[in-house]
This record gives structure tokens, C-alpha cells and sequence, in this order.
């Protein structure tokens, strides 16, 4: 693969549940992703992808739920989104009675 020293690709793609090392698109510049904990990439995937001063390589990575720790952390996130709710609508009344 012949490489153009002044080629950029578009920006890398941003890929659910997980986070990339780099945000450059210059040809040559490999970014590899990381899944979020409790998550793994799925079969046939990579966990990196390529510029060729065009494009990125064609095989995205993507990230899947491994087993429990997506159950509970999807769990977790629904338990803090509540948690959150509850604390911005919370009112205290008690001053209203002073």
C-alpha cells in the first residue's frame, strides 16, 4: 500500500462503547479503540483501524456486552440517570412552612 504523505481521511469513526487513542487522520495513523469495561469486541472485528490518505480501513471495530458486567452496568447507569433526576427535582418543602 503506497501512502501519500499529505492525505487525510475524515475523521476516525466513533464507535459505541468504547474510546480511540487518537483523534488524527493523517495517511498512516492507526487508531485503535478500547471497549468500555464490561463490553469486548465482537468476532471478526479489530480493535484498530488504518488511514490510507483516503480512506479508513473498511472493517470498523464494534463493541458488544459481555455477558453480566453489561447487565450491571446497564443497571448502574439506569440507577445513577434516577439518582440524578431525584436530586435536580427534589424540593424541600419544609422551608415553605417557616
Amino acid at each position: 500500500m503506497l501512502l501519500s504523505a499529505d492525505g487525510y481521511c475524515d475523521p476516525s469513526p466513533v464507535v459505541e462503547r468504547a474510546t480511540k487513542n487518537t483523534t488524527l487522520a493523517a495517511a498512516g495513523t492507526v487508531v485503535r479503540y478500547q471497549c468500555d469495561i464490561g463490553y469486548r469486541f465482537n468476532k471478526g472485528t479489530s480493535d484498530e483501524i488504518t488511514c490510507d490518505g483516503v480512506n479508513w480501513s473498511t472493517v470498523e471495530p464494534a463493541c458488544q456486552g459481555n455477558s453480566i458486567f453489561a447487565a450491571r452496568r446497564s443497571a448502574l447507569e439506569r440507577l445513577l440517570l434516577l439518582a440524578t433526576w431525584l436530586c435536580v427535582c427534589h424540593v424541600d418543602v419544609s422551608c415553605l412552612n417557616d
